[in-house]
């Protein structure tokens, strides 16, 4: 049972990185790449929008620009100290969402 349920898991997650190489190297192409990017951008959106159904695109903007910021701040905690913004720079481009 348990060997069944870690096949599926590896699975899925096998899948869902194989979802995301394709979507990286189809935005790599410029023109198909713009129409990809608004066709995942609004999947994306009407799937946030089942689990958040009284929500607005703007209450989704908000919260990708939020986790956007924090995932950058993470990445960028990575460079050498010299180099390193401090979080507050980071997390101030993020619009005020209220």
């Amino acid at each position: 049972m348990a060997d069944t349920h870690r096949k599926q898991l590896t699975k899925e997650v096998t899948r869902t990185k194989a979802k995301a190489r394709l979507r990286r190297a189809v935005v790599a192409v410029p023109i198909a790449g713009i129409a990809a990017t608004a066709y995942f951008e609004e999947q994306d959106f009407q799937e946030w929008l089942i689990e958040n159904p009284d929500s607005t695109r703007r209450e989704y903007a908000c919260s990708i620009a939020t986790l956007s910021a924090e995932v950058v701040d993470e990445v960028l905690q990575e460079l050498p100290k010299t180099l390193r913004p401090a979080p507050e720079t980071v997390l101030s481009i993020v619009p005020e969402c209220s």
